[in-house]
């Protein structure tokens, strides 16, 4: 028996608290909206991926300075590798909000890894950031930027003085 259904068979619920407490305490994320079992079911990424990512140069997002990141552009690089990386980070990462906005995220090696949730013919970009610039950090941190995108109602998460 897999954890994931081991812990579903023993009420999931508390567990899921008990893991998520756990978790927390060492930043990581154990469960979401999305796939309530991630720790138990996240991969990291395949070699292939793996070389794809250290092989591929990455694009520093200069329009967006308040939010360093980092992005690659499906027509640039190995259309397969770009299309396998996207499928992993939608079935292996957890749900996020970028401000308003609900992203798929995928964590490994203190980077976080994402896509704009177009369907996958229509994704052009993957992008990555390292853990401590990511949205979640920084709202956790009060470190937040002004709201100055698309995604940003500027009422939410207004940071505290």
């Amino acid at each position: 028996m897999q954890i994931a259904e081991w812990v579903k068979s023993m009420g999931g619920e508390l567990l899921q608290n008990v893991f998520s407490q756990v978790g927390s305490m060492f930043g990581l994320t154990v469960f979401n909206k999305l796939n309530p079992y991630y720790l138990f079911t996240m991969q990291p990424y395949t070699d292939s991926i793996n070389s794809f990512i250290n092989s591929t140069v990455w694009t520093y997002a200069k329009t967006m300075p308040d939010w360093p990141h980092e992005y690659i552009v499906r027509s640039r690089v190995d259309e397969n590798q770009f299309v396998e990386m996207v499928k992993h980070i939608r079935k292996f990462g957890y749900q996020g909000s970028f401000y308003h906005k609900a992203i798929i995220y995928f964590e490994q090696d203190d980077l976080i890894y994402w896509t704009m949730g177009e369907p996958l013919e229509l994704t052009t970009i993957i992008n990555r950031c390292k853990k401590e610039n990511s949205y979640e950090a920084r709202l956790k941190n009060g470190t937040l930027p002004e709201a100055k995108t698309r995604y940003v109602k500027p009422e939410i998460h207004k940071q505290e003085s």
